[in-house]
């Protein structure tokens, strides 16, 4: 507005005050011209707009339009202008619109920006009544950025848009949202990553073109009733978003992820583990000693191990692992008819095979409990697989893990088997130790060898020399014989000893004495000086001999 004064001010005094000035006449001239040409300049300010980059103008209108019907926001129909917001924007660059200035209040906005991964949600503050039933305006179906233009949105023959909410959501992006039409928020997308599918649950109708008769999720009577409804209606759609982005309004479209990869169903822990050891003195002697273990419930389980109760009154501890998996075309069945995976899990899955397990305790024993295993995986995989399938949800495998025994119950086999164990160690360390006597012997019959050799060598001649003995005492025993027939006995007897006696003093010629001299005198018997002489003398037997063999 204080363009227009000071543009009314330099006209009126090129007009009025300069030609009143005692000047020359060029120079009177001259300032008229430059007053009414600031004058123009002053009204041309009024008249254009440079909007800068990255940004848009709103107009507000203050004078010469119609005031806005009652509890409308932003006037627009055709023909007419109306005080207040205006249905339009102005964007970036230079626009000359007559006494813009004059005739509106402008602002400038940045625009919008949607980063990556986001996206935005409007919600119209004028606009068509939204018909009875609906809380969300119906999906936009022309180009988004001409349903942010007011003259468009809000002209019945072009946009008709709606006030309120709506299904329409902008994505990435920068946009010039008029504030004084739409209300945003950001919103997440939603990204459907690889090995999972998502489930839609609409709360609008996003295609009127589109028969929506809910169907139901299987023709086989005994499976788990689930209404699904075609991709684009209202309810569960029965068809599953496949892995990628997608830009739902949060509002209007709840999406369930469900995964597609094989899941494991693990029941473990939650019970208390006793050991008996089992110790061996070195007597051989057997003694026990417990050792208690809690066993805590793993976070990541589908639950505790299954607590059983057989036949012989033991309590038995069974670890169960369910390996299962959700088929894409599958899913929307199984999150209209259960809920989620971990539903069919907890509601099915688990009642069944607490249910098949503590029936089969009940007729078996204990010890019969851990040879039965495959007649228990069989069991509940008979079980537990059809009626997963009915909710959609296929069973590949059921194993049965540990069987947690009682230790008193193992321990009469144990004790036994230790025992047996320490009887063949005995036995084979009495086998080892005979060996290592045998091997012992034999090196110290090696190291002998040479001894040994001589030995039997010694023992060979020993016994041939024996035999020539015996050969000798034979033919000396025959001749003996033949003698005692000539001479006699007696005779033979005395022969003999004079022939030893002869041996013997021939190597001992020492042993006899025969005098040499002859003492006589006397003639007293008890005198010893004969006797004394006979020994006293050098001469003896071994010397007569001597001297027998000197003469000869």
């Amino acid at each position: 507005m204080i363009f227009i004064f000071l543009g009314l001010a330099f006209i009126v005094a090129a007009l009025v005050v300069v030609p009143q000035l005692n000047a020359l006449p060029i120079i009177k001239r001259s300032v008229s011209a430059v007053c009414v040409l600031v004058g123009l300049l002053m009204f041309a300010n009024t008249s254009f707009l440079m909007v800068p980059e990255g940004s848009f103008t709103t107009l507000n209108r203050i004078y010469m339009a119609d005031d806005l019907p009652q509890g409308r926001v932003m006037g627009y129909e055709q023909g007419k202008v109306f005080k207040g917001p205006q249905a339009r924007y102005i964007t970036q660059g230079f626009h000359f619109m007559p006494f813009v200035s004059v005739l509106h209040d402008t602002r400038t906005h940045p625009l919008t920006t949607v980063n990556e991964g986001q996206y935005l949600s409007l919600v119209a503050k004028d606009g068509r009544t939204l018909p009875t039933g609906q809380f969300m305006a119906p999906e936009w179906e022309m180009d988004v950025n001409e349903m942010l233009k007011p003259e468009v949105f809000l002209d019945p023959s072009r946009g008709n848009g709606f006030k309120g909410t709506q299904l329409t959501v902008l994505p990435p992006g920068r946009y010039p949202i008029h504030p004084d039409l739409w209300d945003v928020k950001h919103g997440v997308a939603l990204t459907v990553m690889t090995g999972e599918v998502a489930v839609v649950r609409s709360n609008v109708d996003t295609n009127t073109d589109l028969d929506c008769d809910k169907l139901p999720a299987t023709n086989n009577a005994s499976d788990l009733n689930a209404i699904l409804v075609p991709r684009g209606c209202k309810g569960v759609w029965d068809e599953a978003l496949v892995p990628g982005r997608y830009y739902l309004n949060q509002l209007a479209q709840t999406a369930t992820k469900q995964t597609t990869r094989a899941v494991l169903w693990a029941y473990v822990g939650g019970y208390t583990r006793r050991e008996l050891n089992l110790t061996v003195a070195d007597d051989g002697t057997i003694s026990q000693e417990e050792s208690v273990q809690e066993v805590p419930i793993d976070p990541e389980a589908a639950g505790e191990a299954i607590i059983v109760r057989t036949k012989d009154g033991w309590t038995l501890a069974i670890e169960l692992y369910v390996i299962a998996q959700v088929h894409a075309n599958n899913a929307p069945r199984v999150i209209a008819g259960v809920g989620s995976m971990e539903a069919v899990e907890n509601r099915i899955v688990t009642n069944i095979a607490r249910d098949l397990l503590q029936q089969k305790a009940g007729v078996t024993d204990a010890k019969d409990m851990v040879t039965a295993r495959e007649d228990l995986v069989a069991l509940l995989e008979d079980a537990i697989k059809p009626e997963a399938a009915k909710t959609g949800v296929t069973v590949a495998e059921v194993r049965v893990g540990e069987i947690v025994l009682p230790p008193e119950l193992l321990l009469p086999l144990r004790r036994k088997q230790l025992a047996s164990s320490l009887q063949d160690t005995y036995a084979q360390e009495t086998l080892a130790a005979t060996e290592r006597a045998n091997t012992e012997n034999a090196r110290e019959i090696a190291n002998q060898q040479k001894t040994i050799v001589a030995a039997e060598m010694n023992a060979k001649a020993a016994k041939i020399i024996g035999e020539g003995k015996k050969n000798s005492m034979i033919l000396v025993a025959e001749g003996q014989a033949a003698q005692r027939d000539v001479i006699g006995k007696d005779a033979t007897v005395q022969l003999m000893i004079f022939e030893r006696f002869l041996e013997v003093a021939k190597d001992n010629p020492d042993l006899i004495k025969v005098p040499m001299v002859n003492v006589q005198g006397g003639g007293d018997g008890e005198s010893l000086a004969g006797m004394a002489a006979v020994l006293g003398s050098t001469s003896n037997l071994a010397q007569f001999m001597k001297s027998g063999k000197e003469t000869e």
